[in-house]
């Protein structure tokens, strides 16, 4: 079995992207961007001419990103305040923004949801690449 020198970083980055399309290069390791408006020419040739070279990578979903949301507010916030705004913030039409704005009103909580989003994005990453 090849080992590729997978950046997890960049990886994390991707699976949060929605919107683009990542695909990871078999042979080398890197992942490469496949614009819409912009097409590498070189890069589409040698995608048609070796699609098995490259692995597409599909972004976490909606769902899983509301999920780690909740996951968020039942497993880290102890404030019962923060909490019920938070889980108010789900309920929202627009709950992905409704989430983000609330944070703004528990700035230590607010720290604490990017290491916990970061770490869930890091755990996914690792087990997209097994």
């Amino acid at each position: 079995m090849k080992i590729l020198p997978v950046d997890i970083d960049d990886l994390v980055l991707v699976l949060d992207s929605n919107g683009m399309e990542f695909h990871l290069d078999l042979e080398t390791g890197e992942i490469r961007l496949r614009p819409e408006d912009d097409l590498d020419e070189e890069f589409e040739q040698l995608l048609e001419r070796q699609p098995q070279r490259f692995l597409y990578i599909e972004p976490v979903s909606s769902r899983d990103g509301f999920r780690i949301m909740e996951d968020f507010v039942r497993e880290k916030v102890d404030d019962p305040r923060a909490s019920d705004s938070l889980v108010r913030a789900l309920e929202d039409r627009k709950p992905f923004r409704s989430f983000k704005d609330r944070l703004f009103d528990y700035p230590e909580i607010r720290e604490e949801w990017f290491r916990y989003h970061d770490e869930r994005l890091r755990q996914l990453a690792l087990e997209w690449l097994a």
